[in-house]
């Protein structure tokens, strides 16, 4: 039997989106899932929609729980969990229906600790992948998966025996950087991390969630001792593996275009992932995000 795939869905005030985000999860060309939703306190019908999904698919589970934040919500999520790999799944966005599949696929050819994605959606930079690659060195891991300027959890496939081996687990105590303070460890505790081209997760990024919420907001709901404790062990471990100067890296180019008049440059357009960036003279005239839904 293929192995089993955990796949962690925290869930608050979702009845408008989770529908789609389910029925991207149970109609997966892989089958051997354990969809586990950890509605953390939901004020709207989210767990009754859940609840009907799980009588007519039995690898849905649903777990209810107060109100205590995405971290707690995810620790939850991942005590619970029973498979061979995890994978963190946020309750607005979806993933394509080959996307386990090819996941697994890649993680069990390689012996990889992570299995890297593609996003799709997402304002933020994430790389497209040429050609399945495995990446062991600590600059590579971080450079070439886009790791020193993307956060995201959701990103990754992770190999369940890692993630117990190495004690990871969410901040509680934070806030909005809880994916940073998860995802950037595990990239660096990674034996090797594999590239999968085509594996696509479509990030909606809704204007409800957490990262869309005022920094004044933010700032205060993380001014705690226990959040600034868990930056503080989050930059120590950083130092310890000395790859504080790879997470400070530029964004890679992949490529360029330019025009040149007398090998003098007027116009560059640098592609990055999925957005490009336009230059007049050196002069940046604005970021343009591919989107491809």
């Amino acid at each position: 039997m293929k192995p089993l795939v955990s796949i962690v869905v925290p869930a608050y005030n979702s009845a408008s989106h989770i529908e789609k985000c389910l029925e991207h999860l149970i109609h997966q060309t892989y089958p051997n899932l354990e969809i586990i939703v950890v509605n953390d306190g939901s004020k709207d019908n989210t767990a009754e929609i859940v609840s009907s999904y799980a009588e007519a698919d039995k690898r849905i589970k649903l777990i209810n729980q107060a109100n205590g934040g995405p971290s707690k919500a995810q620790n939850t999520g991942i005590r619970a969990a029973s498979g061979t790999y995890l994978h963190i799944h946020d309750h607005d966005d979806y993933a394509a229906l080959d996307f386990f599949e090819k996941m697994v696929d890649a993680a069990e050819k390689t012996g990889a600790d992570i299995a890297c994605s593609e996003v799709i959606g997402s304002p933020w930079s994430f790389p497209f992948f040429d050609t399945m690659r495995i990446l062991v060195t600590q600059k590579d891991k971080i450079i070439e998966t886009g790791a020193n300027h993307c956060n995201a959890a959701w990103r990754y496939l992770y190999r369940m025996d890692f993630i117990r081996r190495n004690d990871l687990h969410f901040e509680e105590a934070a806030f909005n950087d809880q994916d940073m303070l998860f995802s950037k460890p595990a990239v660096v505790l990674a034996n090797k991390i594999v590239t999968v081209p085509g594996a696509r997760y479509y990030n909606i990024n809704l204007k409800s969630s957490l990262s869309h919420r005022s920094k004044r907001y933010l700032r205060k709901i993380n001014d705690t001792d226990e959040c600034r404790e868990a930056h503080a062990r989050y930059y120590r471990f950083l130092r310890e593996h000395d790859v504080e100067k790879y997470f400070k890296a530029p964004e890679k180019v992949e490529h360029s275009d330019q025009l040149l008049i007398f090998n003098v440059p007027i116009w560059r357009k640098d592609y990055l992932g999925n957005k490009t960036r336009s230059y007049i003279f050196g002069i940046p005239l604005g970021t343009r995000h591919i989107y491809d839904f």
